[in-house]
This record gives structure tokens, sequence and C-alpha cells, in this order.
């Protein structure tokens, strides 16, 4: 009853911020010298990539955060959900460690996720805030799938410092309804791209009840038409995914190197 709650919720904020997404694009700039035309497939998720008088920080501190994405080391967040009759746990981490991509220190972020009890996949996630904006922008990532506790695969995994790929947003850092970007852009792993469709409303989950959240439409241009829904909550981070939903958040001390 309870997962019915939230899809019902989500639908009804899908709803209403359809209404007042229109009109706006956004634009980032950043460190690759290079400009992108809008794809063929759809010119509604612009990219536009040039160089600009950026700096960025592998880690929060005083004003540079994210008001929807906490970068603090050993910050952790357990999603916990159902999905064809499997239990899935999703454990996202703020590691204590970095990751150089191209010229830029990112900070890494594990995201485990354990299906029916067994390991099926760990991303280390390479991502650095933006001084200026607190944008937090997506540098690329380290995809390995597991079965039997062995590593079979490494498909998703890409790097914005490889030849033909660009960083993408993962959270402005200034949300507005509209918003159209593209967070992962490697074009022969990964096309993922959001729309901010919602801001400003109250969602309960089994770890509280979180107030003026916001929920982005996330699509992938290499999987069409599959679209999911994200929500996250001020000062938290990502609260639900999907079927998935918080039920704790909190700061760890070990295994976080």
């Amino acid at each position: 009853m309870e997962k019915k709650y939230i899809v019902i919720g989500i639908v009804s904020i899908i709803l209403i911020g359809t209404v007042a997404s229109i009109g706006f694009f956004f634009f980032y700039e950043d460190i690759f010298e290079e400009t992108i035309q809008p794809s063929d497939n759809d010119e509604r998720y612009f990219r536009k990539f040039i160089v600009g008088n950026h700096n960025f920080s592998s880690i929060a501190y005083g004003k540079v955060n994210n008001t929807y994405w906490p970068l603090e080391i050993g910050y952790r967040i357990v999603l916990l959900g159902e999905e064809e009759g499997e239990t899935i746990q999703v454990n996202i981490t703020v590691l204590n460690r970095t990751e150089m991509v191209g010229s830029i220190e990112t900070r890494v972020v594990e995201e485990r996720e354990i299906e029916g009890g067994e390991l099926v996949e760990i991303s280390y996630n390479y991502v650095a805030l933006c001084n200026e904006t607190n944008d937090l922008v997506y540098f690329g990532e380290l995809s390995n799938e597991y079965e039997d506790g062995s590593i079979v695969s490494t498909e998703g995994s890409w790097r914005a410092d490889t030849p033909g790929n660009y960083p993408g947003i993962l959270m402005p850092g200034n949300f507005i309804v509209g918003d159209r970007y593209y967070q992962e852009y490697a074009p022969e792993e990964a096309l993922d791209r959001a729309e901010n469709i919602g801001i400003g409303f109250t969602f309960q989950t089994p770890a509280g009840l979180f107030n003026k959240c916001v929920i982005v439409e996330e699509s992938n241009e290499l999987e069409p038409p599959r679209i999911e829904y994200k929500v996250y909550a001020q000062g938290i981070g990502m609260i639900a995914d999907e079927t998935l939903v918080i039920t704790k958040y909190e700061y760890v001390t070990g295994g976080i190197n």
C-alpha cells in the first residue's frame, strides 16, 4: 500500500509540475573547450560546453554546496524497495577518495546495489561542485556489475576526459522548473538527461517527512522511451527513485576509503 501511495503522489506532482515546465533551456559552461549542437532526436536538451572562468571543488565547504545533493565525506543514504518481486537496496556513500578527470579533482561517490541479498553492482561516480554556481557536475563513472561475487561487466563506465565525452549536471545549484540538461554525455556509453518538473512539495518516507522537495524526470537517449522519476529533499539528497525510497541517512566513518 505504501508503494502505491508513493507512485500516486509522484504522478500528481508530475501533472502539476509539467504545467510550469515551459520555455526555459539550461546552458552550462565548464572546463571543456567544445560546443555540441542539440541532438537530432530531441532539441529540447541543449548541450553547450564552453570554457569559462569556473573553479571546482571535490568537497562541500562554506557556501559551496548543492542544496539537494550534499557532497560531504562519509555522508550516506540508504534506499529500499522492490522490483519484480525482488528486494532492492541501494547505498550511496561519499567516499574519502578523489579521482583526477583531466585537470579536475573529483570526489568519488560509491553507489552499491544489492538485489535479493546479493551484490549486483558497484558504481564509482566522479563528481565535483562548481564553486560559482553550486552545480554538482558529473565527470564520469566506473560501473562494475557482479555475479556470484565476481565482476562480469563494466558496461556504462565513462569519463569526461575521453575524446567525444563531456561532463554533465547531476543537480543544478539553482533548481528551476523547466530546466533541461544532460547528466551524462558519452555517446557510446551514456546519454542520461533530465528535466526539472516540480518543486516545493512534501514527501513521506520511512526515514521521515520531508518538505520543500523537488522532482526530476530522467530519460536516456540510448534507451527511449524509458522515463524515470526521482525526488530530492533539501540537505538530504535523493529520497525516492521510482519504487525505491529512503530509509536512512547518516554519516559513517568506516568503509569510505
